[in-house]
């Protein structure tokens, strides 16, 4: 029986990879802060973030001729309507101090799509994904509503990592919590209750196990 277990404990911590990405948790404390993003666009960066009356900037340099995907999600909410959300990329001029507008995103309500996320245990809207081809220099995306309010999840880049089990175990905490989702809600990850019901299923194959032995002995 220990045997099972060790198997059933080697199968989840070694063998299960999944691709997942760098979480980071936006925080501002002013208004048109800048915050610096991960220079490998192309590797799946995630940035959670607030709305708390004003607009959220992210700024990031490209070196050399690059494309940059996109997706703006928030998390499902039943019957409510998704949230306002808006993004723009702008880049800045190279000359004069002013920026010109690259990309700009903003659904309309039926434009978000649902997706069910089974590790995370959590539902989404996903906007569109876009992609632009971006040559050097100095970018910045905002996200806004229009009265500047909302969680969000902003994902760059397209090459996922691969992780192990137990790393995965984090990274879906990551964002719950970012979500603002107590440690209870891991009892909805797949992550958790596929392990647990394996669990307990060799717990009963021993138990059943043991009890069969037990009157064999008696016998």
């Amino acid at each position: 029986m220990k045997f099972l277990f060790s198997l059933a404990f080697l199968f989840f911590s070694g063998v299960t990879h999944v691709s997942a990405a760098a979480v980071f948790q936006t925080v501002v404390t002013e208004p048109y802060e800048l915050i610096p993003l991960a220079t490998d666009l192309e590797q799946v960066q995630i940035h959670i973030g607030t709305l708390e009356n004003f607009p959220i900037m992210y700024e990031f340099l490209v070196s050399a001729t690059t494309t940059l995907a996109v997706q703006l999600s928030q998390q499902y909410k039943g019957n409510a309507l998704p949230t306002d959300f808006a993004l723009m990329i702008v880049r800045e001029d190279d000359k004069g101090g002013g920026v010109s507008e690259i990309a700009r995103l903003h659904p309309e309500a039926a434009d978000w799509q649902i997706r069910k996320e089974a590790a995370l245990g959590m539902k989404f809207w996903d906007s569109a994904l876009i992609s632009n081809e971006l040559r050097p220099g100095v970018y910045r995306i905002e996200v806004s509503t229009p009265l500047n309010d909302g969680r969000y999840m902003l994902t760059l880049g397209t090459a996922n990592e691969s992780l192990g089990y137990f790393r995965m175990l984090q990274h879906a905490r990551e964002i719950q919590s970012g979500f603002g989702l107590s440690i209870f809600s891991m009892l909805k990850s797949s992550l958790v209750y596929y392990p647990l019901g394996i669990l307990l299923l060799l717990f009963a194959i021993y138990r059943t196990w043991k009890l069969r032995n037990n009157i064999t002995h008696v016998a």
